[in-house]
């Protein structure tokens, strides 16, 4: 399968000639950069001839998502020639005294399990990786592959809501009902004394079914 990009709202830029190949193999992995700078201070290095750098998208600290190269072509972003034709690399906007923002992690998740689903990928460690644990390097420096991970599972498996008003609502109703029953009974078994231990034993058995 491959496709020029995600569907995501997005913002391309131009990639340099020279910055990147078409020696694309299947996808397996995602490589999570932090571009040490903003992000058009990155826009500027990979739309520079001879930097032989580039990136498929960058995430603003403000939550933009940002497009430079089609996810069919190979971007130069891991340090590892192998490594980048299996993998799309992701930049997030982060320079020393950035704090990550919650909309950066939000659309980096968005993004991760837009590609992870696409390609039919595991939402994990195993396949989505620091820069770091390619080649000897800082990056992703500030940057939480972690809770990048955990919220991207949650877009692709929600937990369910629960409904907490419904379930007190069905449980009041359900000890109303065994209180009236209870009292039905016991009523019954002042009544008529002849019948006490058939009725005491009609009663253990509704509250067996009952569980009260």
């Amino acid at each position: 399968m491959k496709r020029e990009q995600t569907n995501l709202p997005n913002i391309e830029y131009i990639t340099a000639s020279g910055n990147y190949d078409t020696q694309r193999q299947p996808i397996t992995q995602i490589i999570i950069h932090s571009t040490v700078g903003t992000v058009q201070s990155a826009i500027n290095t990979f739309g520079k001839v001879g930097t032989k750098v580039s990136a498929h998208y960058i995430i603003g600290n403000d939550g933009k998502l940002w497009q430079g190269l089609e996810e069919y072509n190979t971007a130069y972003h891991s340090g590892n020639l192998d490594v980048n034709r299996r993998s799309i690399g992701i930049e997030h906007e982060w320079y020393q005294g950035l704090t990550p923002s919650n909309e950066l992690y939000s659309m980096s998740a968005k993004l991760v399990a837009d590609i992870c689903k696409f390609y039919g990928l595991g939402v994990n460690r195993g396949v989505i990786k620091a820069h770091k644990e390619i080649v000897p390097t800082q990056c992703p420096n500030a940057i939480d592959v972690d809770r990048i991970v955990r919220e991207a599972n949650l877009i692709l498996n929600p937990v369910p809501v629960t409904d907490y008003k419904k379930l007190y609502e069905e449980s009041k109703v359900k000890y109303e009902e065994k209180v009236k029953l209870e009292t039905f009974l016991r009523t019954e078994i002042n009544k008529k004394d002849t019948t006490i231990t058939g009725l005491q034993n009609k009663l253990n058995q509704i509250k067996t079914i009952i569980n009260l």
